[in-house]
């Protein structure tokens, strides 16, 4: 008796169902290799992009408002539109984040400023100027790596908000967590050395839009070094209302 035909599609004598399933991984297989190659073109694209915001504004407080607008909409559409994105603990007033080192890009401290003095009354201008000068000062004797820094932002409100929201900086629109008790623990619970994990990409995001800024100063022939919160506003407060 004779031996039966094996379903195969060709010379290696492979099952029919095998093949198709191997011909799918490797069709799969060249799908994600064009969607790495678009991914790794995400960056430059961006980078670009905000190239193109910040040349075209007028003061570097205009191209930190716009580059930050830019880049803020870059962040929420890759979180939309990717999959398997983590799921996010930060809610208004949870303010952990808020007792941490904050540097600043150029452009922000002068926007910051121009936004306290439109929202503010002078009641509450002259107290955070106060505030501002202590935690300057604080600033100044910290590690100019911000290890172990933690103080209260003079930004926070008596709700535990933050005051200046639709001008934070960039470092503190980068910052995520998934895990509100870590964040207390780090800021509260005395564990200076906690780390609490970032998302690369949009940690990446707002790593180009520092640098861009940092280049827009460099161009208008300005310091281009970033500077702490409170020293920084403090002193671009100073110089508009004595303007």
């Amino acid at each position: 008796m004779g031996e039966q035909p094996t379903a195969d599609n060709g010379a290696n004598g492979l099952p029919i169902e095998a093949a198709q399933l191997r011909d799918g991984i490797a069709q799969l297989g060249q799908q994600m290799q064009t969607v790495s190659k678009d991914f790794e073109r995400l960056f430059p694209a961006l980078e670009q992009t905000l190239r193109s915001v910040a040349h075209n504004a007028g003061t570097l407080a205009d191209a930190a408002s716009k580059v930050a607008d830019s880049v803020d909409a870059a962040a929420t559409a890759f979180r939309a539109n990717m999959p398997n994105q983590p799921t996010l603990d930060c809610a208004r007033s949870c303010h952990a984040c808020c007792h941490l080192y904050v540097k600043m890009p150029p452009g922000f401290a002068e926007l910051i400023a121009d936004y306290v003095i439109n929202h503010f009354s002078e009641d509450q201008l002259a107290s955070l100027k106060e505030d501002l000068a202590v935690a300057a000062e604080k600033e100044r004797v910290a590690d100019p790596s911000g290890f172990g820094y933690r103080n209260p932002c003079p930004m926070l409100g008596e709700d535990r908000s933050c005051r200046i929201y639709p001008v934070r900086p960039l470092s503190c629109r980068s910052f995520t967590s998934s895990s509100r008790p870590q964040c207390d623990a780090m800021a509260f619970g005395g564990q200076t050395n906690a780390e609490i994990d970032q998302q690369p990409t949009l940690v990446g995001f707002y790593g180009i839009a520092t640098k861009v800024l940092e280049d827009a100063a460099t161009a208008q022939g300005l310091p281009a070094d970033q500077q702490t919160l409170s020293v920084a506003v403090l002193a671009a407060l100073n110089e508009r209302l004595a303007a």
